[in-house]
């Protein structure tokens, strides 16, 4: 896709988020599971963003994972909470890869903003690349337990993975169904959820079954992934540029906090970290967006690897700078702070995709260091 296109998809995120979303709203929230501003997801649906990664044969725009990292940078810099990658990214690249009547309706009412769905696929920590599942599909009702579930709605629709006679399956569950229970736990920006079915009930038949299924939750993954490093590397800018503005201001001495060496030279570290975080993304979406197995390229590892470590420094040195100013919850940079935290441990921290970085680039010397480590 063009520079120019994404170019203007930047342009209009910056645009629109600038006008619409104010850190102020986000304060007072340790602690309290957070759900979807209604609102504000539907003018995003207006825009196109929700459907950026659905093919136009599911009333997308076709655009593919690239794009969307361009607008997750964007929601990172501009401290966006909206559950972008969790409640729009990942179902699409499921969906996209359905011909199921249902897939087709739900596709629909995701990128019109109408239908909250997520998925909800792992089963305990660590394992986010599992592709064995103890919840069971029977061919008529689904039992198990799905944790770290992002993005549920109340009145939402879950795509739940399981393993059935056929191998895995992914269902499209009601969350007001009978037989699903579940409980939420607040993160920085939102929520996670632990799911428990007990014989609930499918809205339709399987949208997809055995390896095609396998395929679909790995490349939603892979692609959540490349966009959450796309998100913690504008989080990381954001936070700098936060930064920058504020010991540029502010005066020690009858001098401005920038002046001093020490400052400033932890400035241009952070500056560092962010250019490299920026590149590493920008390829890994580049090359995720032409694979075909995308969740095959150690560039993705690399991605959220790089990012994740240059968020949580960059953050943790922001807060520093800023003095005891910077430990208050008032403080806009304790949001960037808390953001990094959230998305660098989810679907995989630094050290987890170093390893599987070294595993898929064939590197089983420092693979077998890192494990020992």
């Amino acid at each position: 896709m063009s520079d120019e296109i994404f170019s203007m998809l930047r342009d209009s995120a910056e645009d629109f988020l600038s006008a619409q979303v104010h850190n102020g709203s986000q304060t007072g929230r340790i602690g309290t599971p957070v759900l979807r501003d209604r609102k504000l997801w539907a003018a995003i649906a207006e825009l196109g963003w929700l459907g950026v990664a659905l093919p136009e044969s599911h009333s997308g725009m076709g655009m593919s994972v690239d794009a969307a990292a361009v607008l997750c940078e964007v929601f990172g810099r501009k401290l966006f909470a909206e559950p972008y990658i969790a409640g729009a990214l990942m179902p699409s690249a499921v969906l996209a890869e359905s011909t199921e009547p249902a897939a087709f309706e739900l596709a629909e009412g995701l990128a019109c903003g109408n239908r909250y769905l997520t998925l909800a696929w792992q089963e305990q920590a660590g394992e986010a690349d599992s592709a064995t599942y103890a919840t069971r599909w029977d061919g008529a009702t689904i039992t198990g337990r799905k944790r770290f579930v992002s993005a549920l709605e109340d009145d939402g629709i879950v795509l739940v993975a399981a393993e059935s006679n056929e191998g895995t399956v992914i269902v499209a569950l009601a969350v007001e169904a009978a037989g699903v229970r579940y409980q939420r736990l607040a993160t920085a920006q939102g929520h996670y959820a632990d799911i428990q079915l007990d014989g609930a009930v499918p809205m339709a038949p399987p949208l997809l079954v055995g390896a095609v299924a396998d395929a679909a939750i790995m490349c939603a993954v892979a692609w959540a992934r490349v966009a959450a490093s796309a998100q913690l590397s504008g989080i990381a800018r954001g936070c700098l540029l936060a930064t920058t503005d504020y010991v540029s201001q502010r005066k020690q001495f009858n001098r401005t906090l920038s002046a001093f060496q020490s400052v400033s030279h932890r400035c241009a570290d952070m500056l560092v970290g962010v250019e490299l975080s920026d590149a590493v993304w920008r390829f890994a979406a580049a090359e995720v967006s032409v694979a075909k197995q995308p969740e095959n390229l150690a560039c993705v590892y690399a991605a959220k690897a790089r990012s994740g470590d240059v968020a949580l420094t960059t953050g943790r040195t922001a807060v520093q700078l800023h003095g005891a100013m910077g430990f208050t919850e008032e403080c806009a940079i304790g949001l960037y702070l808390r953001a990094a935290m959230q998305y660098n441990s989810w679907l995989g921290a630094p050290a987890a995709m170093r390893r599987l970085f070294l595993a898929r680039s064939g590197q089983r010397d420092l693979l077998m260091e890192a494990c020992n480590d």
